[in-house]
């Protein structure tokens, strides 16, 4: 069996049936620059640690990366031994936004090796010609690692040009697998769905969301190359929905409208939906994204309180949401919303405004999360 430059690991734990993306597009940025490699999601796995071993044995990988969120710190952990234990000379990196949060501590985790912070694509890139002897690993923007008894910070890296970062490898994951339907949202049965990420960043300041990742600038794909990923699982998986995967669709509506233009000048059916703020709210254009099959848009409402939404930097008042919503409807699309608790400081009666809001509103569907806090 060929020996392998990077495995990529999607771990176990608290994670939903989605394909995972940001391994994807890392896959993608490493064949382009000759590099061998393999996704292995341990979501689907019985034995999660028992295949990893195996799969490490098996094809003995030079690099292993591991994407995370904050949550799976103890699950990393876990794999970064267990790589080790199978073989201590493979190197181990983690990356995703629990990276750009808890660096530190990921650190003092003795194996793992290098920290990669915000975007991985040309990170990845730079670790292989590192591995082939043309970079020091001192050189490579946008890192952490050890040395010796020493951490060593690199550079920070810009941004990605989003329109250079190629559609992501699909053709490593086991497709059919990850193809579900999510009847709520769409409002209609058996869709065959995927996800797809036409956008990075948010501009928006909400206190509550880590932006360690993708950055504070919003970033839109090239309409075409959206467009062409669609048509592509279309062609080869039969899908026919998608749900964007972004913080914000509609935060350039001259964007949107490219977008829809592309769909239409080309044919392509298909539904999808997306996120919107309630401060976008806009009847003209939903109506058009309703035209191009969008069915729902999603609203990250989050409290019903004007004194804990003003304090969490959301944009808007609890007076705009019902309004948001009628708009929505309107348009002839599904409102789906999401709220949350335990913000700094909320009081029982700002938690029963959040309550209120989410049963008298006129959403389609709708949950409750708890606000977690990280130590920075």
């Amino acid at each position: 069996m060929s020996k392998l430059d990077f495995l990529l690991v999607k771990t176990h734990r608290l994670r939903p049936k989605w394909q995972p993306t940001g391994l994807m597009y890392v896959a993608k940025a490493l064949e382009n620059v000759g590099a061998k490699v393999k996704i292995l999601d341990l979501f689907f796995e019985k034995n999660p640690i028992k295949t990893l071993e195996s799969i490490l044995i098996r094809y003995k990988p030079n690099f292993v990366g591991i994407g995370g969120l904050y949550s799976e710190f103890d699950t990393i952990e876990a794999i970064s031994k267990t790589i080790k234990d199978v073989d201590k000379n493979i190197k181990v990196i983690v990356g995703g936004p629990i990276a750009g949060v808890l660096t530190n501590e990921l650190l003092k985790i003795k194996y793992i090796d290098i920290v990669a912070l915000r975007e991985g694509e040309s990170i990845s890139q730079d670790i292989f010609k590192y591995s082939i002897n043309k970079m020091p690993l001192e050189e490579i923007r946008g890192i952490v690692f050890k040395k010796g008894d020493d951490v060593i910070y690199t550079k920070p890296r810009p941004i990605e040009d989003i329109d250079a970062i190629p559609i992501p490898s699909w053709h490593l994951i086991e497709v059919e697998r990850y193809i579900t339907t999510n009847d709520n949202w769409f409002g209609k049965e058996h869709l065959r769905m995927l996800n797809i990420v036409p956008a990075r960043g948010c501009p928006y300041s909400c206190i509550f969301c880590d932006k360690s990742v993708f950055g504070n600038k919003w970033r839109g794909r090239n309409p075409k190359n959206i467009v062409d990923e669609i048509v592509m699982l279309k062609t080869r998986y039969n899908i026919q929905a998608v749900m964007f995967l972004d913080d914000i669709f509609d935060v350039n509506k001259k964007w949107v409208f490219s977008f829809i233009d592309e769909l239409k000048s080309r044919n392509v059916n298909i539904y999808w939906g997306c996120s919107s703020r309630v401060n976008h709210a806009d009847y003209e254009l939903y109506k058009k994204m309703r035209e191009a099959g969008c069915l729902y848009i999603f609203y990250g409402i989050e409290f019903g309180s004007d004194e804990i939404l003003k304090r969490a930097n959301k944009g808007f008042a609890s007076k705009d949401i019902n309004r948001a919503i009628d708009i929505a409807k309107s348009a002839g699309l599904r409102v789906v919303g999401s709220y949350m608790l335990g913000m700094l400081d909320e009081t029982e009666e700002d938690i029963e405004k959040t309550i209120k809001s989410a049963i008298n509103s006129k959403i389609d569907v709708g949950g409750i999360s708890v606000l977690t806090p990280i130590a920075s």
